[in-house]
């Protein structure tokens, strides 16, 4: 997207992008920015344009252990995500990407008392940003659902995304 561009693309737009390869569907999920995004103790995940993958780019665990403590930051997905993923992406699409405030919860993994806020050019959606609310999550309140998301026409579309997600969210909590 070149600057000031931003009014000539629609949300749901979609682009292929060759990453290795492979060629990947990449989707506009949202545009606008919230009053909240420009706080501290607000996650930028669901603010201004958002662009994500709209299938399925690889699959892995967050951790080879049978814990998610730590969370986003701790884990070794963040660490795969942030490095080797991010290199492969085609300088073109990684010139565009900013570094954007995450503000990530931590469930109920007993050791874990307080949200993670790291600083990512990449980074998983949250259940509030896909499905609108999550009441698992501890970061609820510091992020909104995409605009992709809102109001979405096909109702069965959603509980096929809504199951997708939590199957893998609990299988990432226990893999």
């Amino acid at each position: 997207m070149k600057s000031g561009n931003i009014e000539q693309y629609n949300i749901g737009d979609t682009k292929k992008v060759k990453i290795g390869d492979n060629k990947y569907t990449v989707r506009l999920s949202n545009k606008s920015t919230s009053s909240n995004c420009s706080s501290e103790t607000y996650s930028q995940t669901a603010c201004g344009f958002v662009i994500e993958f709209a299938e399925i780019v690889e699959k892995r665990a967050m951790n080879s252990e049978n814990t998610n403590v730590g969370g986003w930051p701790g884990s070794e997905l963040y660490m795969y995500v942030q490095g080797d993923f991010y290199n492969s992406l085609p300088d073109d699409l990684k010139s565009v990407i900013t570094t954007t405030r995450v503000i990530s919860g931590y469930g109920n993994n007993g050791v874990d008392t307080g949200n993670f806020v790291s600083y990512d050019k990449m980074y998983l959606l949250s259940g509030v940003e896909v499905f609108g609310s999550d009441s698992s999550d501890t970061a609820a309140s510091t992020t909104t659902q995409l605009e992709y998301y809102r109001g979405m026409e096909n109702e069965f579309i959603l509980i096929i995304i809504k199951f997708f997600f939590f199957f893998v969210y609990d299988m990432l909590l226990y893999i």
